[in-house]
């Protein structure tokens, strides 16, 4: 959609439509490279969280009323932030909001109104739903498909004769500073990153595959949830920096191919987005079955009894058949 629109950002269109009479300030996040149209922050926010916020609204009405109205307010204000630094028109917002709402509408409907209806009739299609996300494969080929998809998509543009660099080259000359210019905004950056995180969640499955014991609700303590949240991030620090060691290696590595500009940055961006699934499926699995059940058996296991209190119920015992 970005690359069809092919709409100008306000930093750059004040100097491309002659209004440089009006005064921009431009910020460190301000020089996105690509596309200004829809607003990605807006359509992803939308969309990704929308599904989980409606199903938390029909099991627990008074809590899901209560998230929701936050949502809104924290999408206004991430809408109003954007315009402020001069990122994106209040119209492309407005765009990227109303796109996040269908997609995330389409997804809640076709996931979860199959498993909410009990009809004979859509046992089939619990089925179909149930092994189209379990599998890895189907994730992995999803993953893969949209980045070539994407790619032979620009490419059909250029042969058409439009030039999907010019959001890129426009940025790179009306950025304030170049420090501030984004490469990871650009439209293959952000299908490297949709194709890494699917083939991270496919990972995921992999290490921590969905069974009837693990898709059943399962209350969290608070302890758990610190304990889980702190370790992933901390993997996913180390892992960071571990791999910003290694990208000068995998730089020269993929070096001899030519038919992909940039093709280590969107390797080490769809890397990036890999790691969060698994270290998610790969911490929780762990500290759960390792350290948390571990732990709550020996809390709940019955204490070995003493020869007291063996005496007790002994005395116990005799009173009651005395009393028959």
């Amino acid at each position: 959609m970005p690359k069809v629109l092919d709409e100008d950002r306000p930093y750059w269109w004040v100097h491309t439509n002659g209004k440089e009479h009006i005064k921009l300030k431009q910020f460190p996040l301000t020089c996105e490279v690509g596309p200004g149209s829809p607003s990605g922050h807006c359509m992803v926010m939308i969309s990704g969280w929308l599904p989980l916020l409606l199903y938390i609204r029909r099991k627990y009405n008074r809590l899901g009323f209560i998230l929701l109205s936050s949502f809104i307010t924290c999408i206004v204000l991430v809408a109003i932030s954007r315009m402020y630094i001069a990122t994106h028109f209040p119209h492309q917002t407005i765009l990227g909001s109303i796109a996040g709402a269908v997609i995330g509408l389409f997804f809640h409907e076709l996931l979860m109104t199959p498993h909410i209806m009990c009809s004979k009739s859509n046992k089939k299609i619990i089925r179909f739903h149930s092994s189209f996300l379990n599998s890895p494969s189907v994730l992995i080929a999803i993953g893969v498909l949209s980045l070539i998809t994407g790619k032979a998509f620009g490419a059909l543009l250029n042969y058409l004769g439009k030039d999907v660099e010019r959001s890129y080259q426009l940025a790179i000359k009306y950025c304030a500073r170049s420090e501030w210019l984004h490469p990871s905004t650009s439209a293959m950056a952000s299908y490297s990153r949709v194709t890494g995180a699917l083939i991270g969640l496919a990972g995921a499955l992999y290490l921590h595959p969905l069974s009837a014991s693990t898709s059943t609700p399962v209350v969290t303590s608070l302890r758990e949830f610190i304990l889980s949240c702190t370790a992933t991030f901390s993997g996913y620090y180390v892992s960071h920096k571990a791999l910003l060691f290694v990208s000068p290696c995998m730089k020269s590595f993929v070096k001899p191919i030519t038919f992909i500009s940039d093709i280590s940055h969107l390797i080490y961006m769809a890397v990036l987005s890999a790691l969060f699934p698994i270290l998610v499926a790969f911490v929780h699995s762990t500290l759960h079955c390792k350290f948390f059940a571990k732990f709550d058996k020996q809390s709940t296991s019955p204490k070995p009894r003493t020869e007291k209190s063996i005496m007790i119920d002994n005395d116990e015992a005799i009173s009651i058949r005395c009393r028959r």
